[in-house]
């Protein structure tokens, strides 16, 4: 970044990178300087690079040049944003939304916490079953204000709305924004609801497949899941009488 050099994916994400180290550092030395050492990096990523491309300033930092795999390069030729959890921008704002709510801050973590925040609300679509997010963004996507991408992609952990909503609830409980939570919530159960969305998980794969909603019994998304059902039978309730 001093250098004026995109990073790659692998550099921060949550898969391969920063951020992965750090959810190890916080399970293992939550206390150790290392985990203040990858915090900072993050809040550093969110400021604009001063890269010598067409992105130029107006793009975030943690804009990446990398070709996704499988993808045409005329399409991603002046790089994109990557909104996931496993190698996008949703990973290291669930790590930042973690340690702050455990008292791990390092200077310029909340407003880098609201920053990422209103990058993902800012880039919400509402479809038919309720809200979604573009997988990728890219330059164009930018100058014309809206997505490439027309709909909800698969509704999985690592690009697809399940990952995003649990960032965003994590950065609303760390900010303490009920509100926040409330709307991230009520994102997800739409999601899991959607028939459309759910037929796209084609095996019992962590990443692609149905084995985030298995593991989500056992993790904070339980209870989560179980308070919005529950408000929805009161809402549901209230409307039948």
């Amino acid at each position: 970044m001093a250098e004026g050099r995109r990073p790659s994916p692998g550099e921060f994400d949550l898969v391969r990178g920063l951020t992965g180290l750090g959810v190890y550092f916080l399970r293992r030395d939550p206390t150790g300087p290392h985990l203040r050492e990858v915090l900072g990096y993050l809040v550093r990523l969110t400021a604009p690079i001063p890269a010598e491309d067409s992105a130029g300033t107006c793009t975030p930092g943690w804009w990446t040049g990398h070709l996704p795999e499988g993808r045409p390069a005329i399409d991603f030729a002046h790089g994109h944003s990557d909104q996931g959890m496993a190698h996008g921008i949703a990973g290291p704002l669930a790590l930042l939304s973690l340690t702050f709510h455990a008292g791990i801050i390092v200077p310029g973590q909340a407003k880098v916490i609201m920053t990422i925040r209103d990058w993902l609300e800012h880039w919400q679509q509402t479809g038919e079953a309720g809200p979604w997010w573009p997988e990728r963004l890219t330059l164009a996507d930018l100058d014309h204000a809206q997505p490439h991408q027309k709909g909800p992609a698969r509704p999985s952990w690592c690009y697809g709305t399940p990952g995003i909503t649990r960032a965003l609830q994590l950065a609303a409980l760390a900010l303490g924004d009920a509100e926040r939570q409330y709307r991230a919530e009520q994102a997800l159960l739409a999601c899991i609801s959607d028939r459309s969305q759910l037929s796209q998980l084609g095996n019992l794969a962590l990443c692609h497949g149905w084995d985030p909603r298995h593991r989500s019994h056992h993790s904070g998304v339980r209870p989560w899941l179980d308070r919005a059902f529950r408000r929805e039978q009161r809402a549901c309730g209230r409307a039948d009488e």
